[in-house]
């Protein structure tokens, strides 16, 4: 029989183990997940909003990027409200530190 301690290890590494499947999982499915997103939005603004959005490519760019192409937001029977040729971005995950001087 185990004692207290060996069944929280045992549970911690269970759930450690969980978890870091699940981050893997997520970045090795997150084109998909992208794609997804995109076509949820483009429904909800055709809609909701009554306008045609669509993005021509989107994809991530190392860990930290993503890059779209061709982004175009229509309102119906009315003129293009924007087009954007080309975006990027890249997200920071470091924790931002501010320094309060008096």
């Amino acid at each position: 029989m185990r004692t207290k301690k060996q069944k929280i290890i045992l549970i911690a590494k269970i759930v450690s183990a969980f978890f870091v499947l699940l981050v893997i999982g997520v970045f090795i499915f997150r084109d998909a997940l992208l794609q997804k997103t995109i076509v949820e939005i483009s429904h909800k603004m055709d809609r909701d909003y009554n306008s045609s959005f669509s993005i021509k490519k989107a994809h991530f760019e190392g860990i930290t990027g993503i890059e779209m192409n061709d982004i175009i937001l229509v309102p119906k029977q009315m003129d293009t409200l924007f087009r954007i040729e080309k975006i990027k971005t890249h997200i920071s995950f470091g924790i931002c530190s501010q320094n309060h001087s008096n």
